[in-house]
């Protein structure tokens, strides 16, 4: 159990601290120029059979514009409130048109007891300009491997708190 609380503090830590660091390139004349994309913290609350929360770093484009279609991808870690501690870091990758509608897929690598249970879910969110998102999403177990306490549906609430370039 401590292993695994290090893990997850060290985990958010990296993704906080790549989150909150701007990138730069050099363009086709070789000056150095900085990308532009929001940066910062992204929370979650949702249920999969079991109730479960993440925290993770999320960078992204448009978020929080009212009028461009946005996206982002975040690095998160899970866990979910089963009889024992489930822990899962996840990437998820979110696209909303129109800041109302999208669509988003999660790659999520739950772990407990020395068992990996490898998902895909892909997801339909309701979107609030890319700031909170309410989604729904249907798990594909990828592996031979499966948790019974978590069901293929995943529904719950994303909330981004970004720093905007």
């Amino acid at each position: 159990m401590k292993n695994i609380i290090l893990t997850i503090l060290a985990v958010n830590l990296l993704t906080f601290t790549y989150a909150q660091t701007p990138n730069s390139f050099k363009n086709e004349s070789n000056s150095l120029t900085e990308i532009s994309y929001d940066r910062g913290i992204s929370t979650e609350m949702n249920f999969q059979g079991k109730y479960g929360f993440a925290l993770g770093g999320i960078i992204g484009n448009n978020l929080g514009h009212k009028v461009k279609s946005n996206y982002s991808l975040g690095i998160y870690t899970d866990l979910i409130l089963a009889d024992s501690l489930i822990f899962g870091p996840r990437v998820k990758l979110n696209w909303n048109y129109l800041n109302f509608l999208g669509i988003g897929v999660n790659l999520s690598n739950y772990y407990r007891s020395g068992v990996n249970d490898f998902r895909i879910t892909p997801e339909i969110n309701f979107s609030l300009n890319g700031l909170a998102n309410l989604f729904f999403g249907y798990t594909i177990n990828a592996r031979n491997t499966k948790f019974t306490e978590l069901s293929e549906f995943r529904v719950g609430l994303n909330i981004n708190i970004v720093e905007r370039n």
